[in-house]
């Protein structure tokens, strides 16, 4: 009876133990897969904050902008963009006149002029604040990370907003190829 009991008690310990320990083994990995999507979502953030910023501070944005110059600006970008899209996972790029109107979609150059306030604060709060911002919204086309930066024109006069958005799916597809997450 003593035996039984001890094996017993030893199998209810060991269970309990060891299920603790495939409990503390998961968390720290869901952790861990936190981290590096909280990680990679930041990068995304930045280099959406980067890119939009390095076209806007271009000259030739800035005057074209000013003169309200979709086609120049179309032509000038429209190529520069698809090797964005293709290489890197840029889905959008779109340049906007205050308060949050739509001037020109580099991913949908056809659709134009409408009223974005409704949806996007970030556009607002960009248009109102001539402060650059960074973060996560939903566009037309679906969520996206976000990076907008305030134009100016040659003499520093405000005259809108250039922003890049990187598609959800391209950044959680290189987490997963980088560090074999599902």
């Amino acid at each position: 009876t003593a035996v039984v009991v001890v094996v017993v008690l030893t199998a209810v310990l060991s269970n309990r133990l060891f299920s603790g320990l495939t409990e503390s083994v998961e968390s720290s990995q869901f952790e861990l897969m936190q981290s590096i999507l909280d990680s990679g979502l930041t990068s995304a953030e930045g280099r959406a904050l980067a890119r939009a910023d390095m076209i806007a501070a271009l000259p030739v944005t800035r005057k074209l902008f000013a003169a309200q110059d979709r086609a120049g600006l179309l032509a000038e970008f429209g190529p520069m963009f698809q090797i964005q899209k293709e290489k890197y996972g840029v889905d959008q790029g779109q340049l906007h006149v205050p308060p949050a109107t739509s001037f020109l979609r580099l991913h949908d150059p056809a659709t134009y002029g409408d009223d974005l306030s409704s949806f996007r604060p970030l556009v607002v709060a960009i248009n109102r604040d001539h402060l650059a911002r960074k973060g996560f919204a939903v566009a037309r086309s679906g969520p996206a990370i976000f990076g907008i930066v305030p134009v100016n024109d040659e003499a520093g006069n405000y005259v809108g907003s250039f922003e890049i958005g990187i598609e959800f799916g391209e950044v959680l597809d290189n987490l997963k190829a980088s560090y074999g997450l599902e």
